[in-house]
């Protein structure tokens, strides 16, 4: 029986990516792990276990690097066990992507789902891990930044006329904890304190246009609510002050008014909008 390419990948998958199999690839008299009973016999019959040794050496040293260099903080957090635990996220999640790198996209979501105790004692560790996952991803995202005109918005014509264009690589996070803070703090220090309290934490994350680099931005509720009013669907300046004034009401409109403007500055400045397009005007004929 030919074997098929699904069940050669399938088997050489699972011989490199788990610890058992690879010892028994190495050592020629060891004792046949129970894994060994889950691939296809054909295939492991025919085995060069030494050449084969050498690609699961290899392989597993890289995706460790790969895991160790997209998630330091995690790494740091996790300490001993660190090693262990990424070996068991790539035999729940192995390779389904021909970029290399995104094999880790599913860390956050494999950490809330497998490792329950150890978010008992750090349970903003799936947070972090979407936080550092997230600057791999923006770094390496293929969409393209479509800009529009620069629009100075000052005034009744321009609120009234135009609407916002959002990155269109931007992504907002609300996180249970202050991620931020957290990724600071294993950063700077070598013996990183390990209980953090929930502190709700919202960040825009998303490819600045100019450098291309990723970004991080702390925001509040309403810029919130307004970037992903914007981000929604086409919205007038003139919508997005409404709601600004809906969600700020301890507010003079004067006062609201001209904090929105120097919101939109901000926005445009930081790359977060990318400039402006007109409304379409219908002509009646």
């Amino acid at each position: 029986m030919t074997s098929s390419l699904h069940e050669l990948e399938k088997t050489m998958s699972q011989l490199w990516l788990n610890r058992q199999t690879r010892d028994w690839l190495r050592f020629e008299h060891s004792e046949e792990p129970a894994e060994l009973a889950q691939l296809n016999p054909e295939i492991v019959s025919k085995l060069d276990r030494k050449g084969a040794a050498v690609y699961a050496r290899s392989l597993a040293y890289e995706l460790q690097d790969m895991a160790n260099c997209i998630f330091p903080y995690c790494a740091k957090a996790v300490g001993e066990d660190w090693d262990d635990i990424v070996a068991d996220y790539y035999k729940h999640h192995p390779s389904e992507h021909f970029d290399f790198n995104q094999i880790c996209v599913h860390f956050s979501s494999y950490l809330e789902q497998h490792c329950g105790e150890l978010l008992k004692k750090m349970p903003y560790l799936a947070e972090l891990a979407d936080y550092e996952w997230l600057e791999q991803a923006k770094a390496e995202e293929g969409t393209r930044i479509e800009r529009a005109p620069n629009i100075a918005i000052t005034g009744l014509e321009q609120i009234t006329e135009y609407f916002p264009v959002v990155n269109q690589t931007l992504c907002i996070r609300r996180y249970r904890y202050p991620v931020s803070e957290i990724a600071i703090n294993f950063e700077e220090r070598k013996r990183p304190k390990k209980k953090f309290a929930a502190k709700s934490c919202l960040m825009a994350i998303y490819r600045d246009a100019d450098t291309h680099h990723p970004r991080f931005m702390l925001l509040g509720e309403a810029s919130a609510a307004v970037i992903e009013a914007a981000q929604e669907k086409p919205t007038l300046y003139q919508e997005l002050l409404k709601l600004t004034l809906s969600l700020t009401p301890e507010l003079q409109p004067s006062e609201a008014v001209l904090q929105f403007l120097t919101l939109v500055d901000e926005l445009h400045k930081d790359n977060l909008f990318v400039g402006s397009h007109k409304k379409e005007v219908m002509h009646v004929i």
